[in-house]
């Protein structure tokens, strides 16, 4: 009975997502749910150039602290974005060490309590946050 109450338990929300395109047109946003920064990143995908993609840097603040930074490219043809469903690809992909072959340690962009593994602090994100 605890482990169902337990698996019950509310996800620690977003506080802030902070937005700054890192190529092409400068602009920055401040948005408070993913909703809104979806909307944000295909009002700017509109905006992306014909040929070829845009970068923007992205910063996710969790209400306990927590920050997940990454990089969400952009270009016209993107219909329908989700940057939860990109952040949880991400994710799932630092779980699996063999898919993150390549990519050291220090390129990690889930800044965590140090005293677990990547693969840890990337399963507890994606079980404990709400993206």
């Amino acid at each position: 009975m605890d482990k169902h109450i337990s698996e019950l338990q509310d996800k620690i929300d977003v506080s802030r997502i902070v937005i700054e395109r890192a190529d092409g047109i400068s602009a920055q946003a401040r948005v408070s749910t993913m909703q809104a920064a979806n909307h944000l990143l295909e009002s700017w995908a509109d905006n992306a150039p014909e040929t070829g993609e845009e970068v923007c840097e992205v910063r996710i603040v969790f209400e306990d602290g927590l920050q997940y930074r990454s990089q969400f490219r952009l270009n016209r043809s993107l219909k329908r974005i989700s940057l939860a469903r990109h952040v949880r690809r991400e994710l799932s992909a630092l779980t699996t060490p063999k898919r993150r072959k390549g990519h050291s340690d220090d390129q990690t962009l889930l800044i965590a309590p140090a005293t677990t593994t990547l693969a840890e602090s990337a399963r507890r994100v994606l079980d404990c946050y709400d993206i």
